[in-house]
């Protein structure tokens, strides 16, 4: 339940990990926080342009952060193409998640995956493994689920928010990437930070307020998506 007015909300201290689609979503984040009774929480960011986990993993400073920073909560973002392609690199992120994972909690924090998203129109330097979007989500899905199961651990499923609201409003579904049809728009990011944000604070529906340059329509879209796909995994997109 939502923290009702007047009542003393516990901040939470969070740490993301990731790339350019963590960091290209920060400012959001750090303004849908700011609006909410959550805003005395911290934010706080790790990221490098393209990088892996396991590039993560082997900085003594990320390491260094995550054991000193007396974290509640450190969410961990994969390069977007790694968990889907087969052989090495899916091994080396479902290797990264374990390490994270246990030393996230022997630091005294929760880890959570950060689900990325399948790109617009599939990988086209990739095509004999990602053809398409559709193609491209269902194996990101597998891959975080199937991680977050082997380490019991939280997803916060912004990759099936997107397919979610992909199947229900094209034109808007398309209009979450920038122009290259990889990166989060200003909508893209509102979709992130509101599904990042329900999964780590509790009464997200209530507590906090629609991103700018939403319209009623899309943040109810938005909120309903983030929902959705913390209750259950997404069905495959068709």
């Amino acid at each position: 339940m939502a923290a009702e007015a007047g009542t003393a909300v516990e901040p939470k201290r969070i740490l993301l990990i990731g790339n350019s689609y963590t960091s290209q979503s920060r400012g959001a984040l750090q303004k849908m926080l700011a609006a909410s009774p959550y805003k005395d929480s911290t934010l706080s960011f790790i990221t490098k342009g393209g990088a892996t986990l396991q590039r993560h993993l082997a900085d003594p400073a990320t390491r260094e952060k995550i054991q000193q920073g007396n974290w509640d909560v450190v969410l961990l973002q994969e390069q977007s193409q790694t968990p889907a392609f087969p052989g090495k690199p899916s091994a080396s992120f479902h290797q990264s998640v374990d390490e994270f994972s246990k030393l996230i909690r022997e630091a005294g924090a929760e880890p959570v995956l950060f689900m990325t998203w399948g790109r617009r129109d599939g990988d086209a330097r990739n095509k004999a493994f990602l053809p398409d979007y559709e193609t491209m989500q269902r194996k990101l899905t597998e891959a975080y689920r199937s991680a977050a199961k082997r380490n019991q651990i939280q997803v916060a499923a912004v990759g099936d928010a997107w397919a979610w609201v992909r199947r229900e409003d094209d034109t808007l579904g398309k209009a979450l990437y920038k122009k290259d049809g990889s990166h989060p728009s200003g909508k893209g990011a509102a979709l992130v930070s509101t599904v990042i944000l329900f999964s780590v604070f509790e009464g997200g529906e209530e507590a906090f307020q629609a991103p700018s340059g939403l319209s009623e329509q899309e943040w109810a879209l938005m909120k309903e998506a983030a929902v959705k796909s913390s209750v259950e995994p997404q069905r495959s997109p068709r």
